[in-house]
């Protein structure tokens, strides 16, 4: 019986050792990150301006917790170093959806519409939204 009791005693001890020793995750994510990512490529994209209508193209952007970007993101291709636009993008898609498991966020689940570029008075639109 002395034994049993012992026995009980060390289990509980440990149980409550192994409770009160457990890591909290910590998030590698943050709003601020996430933001200022966002705003790089929008500053990257700034100059919308377009002398031909194959200079206006589009990406998609971010990336929503039911799967998906965004938005997409009307730009035009002259003087944009578009490899590393691509790569931030990436970047961000890859940031968002690790954000998003992190602090659980949801959104609805419809999905974004393509952009439709065109190039109008010599700036690249999205002909799918009034700008």
């Amino acid at each position: 019986m002395k034994h049993k009791a012992l026995v009980s005693l060390a289990t509980v001890w440990l149980a409550a050792c192994s409770q009160s020793q457990r890591i909290a995750p910590i998030a590698t994510t943050d709003p601020g990150t996430l933001h200022a990512m966002y705003q790089e490529i929008y500053a990257q994209v700034q100059d919308r301006t377009c002398s031909d209508p194959s200079a206006c193209t589009s990406l998609p952007l971010g990336s929503k917790p039911c799967g998906g970007p965004w938005t997409f993101l009307v730009y035009s291709n002259e003087g944009v170093d578009e490899a590393e636009l691509h790569a931030r993008a990436t970047q961000l898609a890859a940031y968002e959806l690790q954000y998003d498991l992190e602090h659980h966020v949801i959104s609805t689940c419809d999905m974004a519409p393509p952009a439709n570029p065109a190039c109008v008075d010599g700036v690249c639109i999205d002909l799918n939204r009034s700008e």
